[in-house]
């Protein structure tokens, strides 16, 4: 998927390249603070991207390139029946998330996100009403991100997190 000149997204490879930068980009605490809440150990990340790029295809999962460099990761995938309960989004047939990181420090607050999650955003838009995140609340540069994007805050909630800490959501719709 071709964004612009600079940037473009390629699949996810079964290859122990992609594992170790995974790997790398997983283990740095401005990623995993907020994507994994741990650090997963490499035979962790090998078996979750493995499982991805062998099923069905229902988590999407593409490494973002700037220039000819890998920097980050964005994933896309349908919200499930509970998630869309768990955040009053049952109205809506068709909900899809996206998940997003930047793993390069070098690369942050490029604008190079923010790119990403328009693109993504507006080629889920041609398949469903609506695209819906879920950041920490506390995640303050990546609601600033979306906002920009054009997602609207619609409420906080409650949740856990991928260890069961109990964490505070923002949701954020856009249609």
């Amino acid at each position: 998927m071709k964004i612009n000149d600079n940037i473009y997204l390629r699949n996810i490879e079964d290859n122990e390249i992609d594992y170790k930068m995974l790997y790398k980009w997983c283990s740095n605490p401005k990623v995993y603070k907020y994507f994994e809440q741990r650090i997963l150990s490499y035979e962790e990340i090998v078996d979750k991207y493995k499982k991805r790029i062998s099923s069905d295809g229902l988590i999407k999962t593409k490494i973002i390139i700037y220039k000819t460099i890998p920097i980050g990761l964005v994933q896309y995938y349908e919200m499930t029946y509970e998630d869309k309960s768990y955040f009053d989004l049952n109205k809506y047939d068709k909900v899809f998330s996206i998940d997003i990181f930047i793993g390069e420090d070098t690369y942050h607050n490029l604008g190079i996100g923010s790119m990403v999650i328009n693109y993504i955003s507006d080629y889920l838009l041609n398949d469903c009403e609506i695209v819906a995140l879920t950041p920490e609340s506390d995640n303050v540069n990546a609601i600033k991100c979306y906002q920009k994007c054009g997602f609207k805050i619609v409420k906080e909630y409650n949740y856990s997190d991928s260890l069961g800490n109990k964490t505070i959501n923002t949701l954020l719709i856009k249609q």
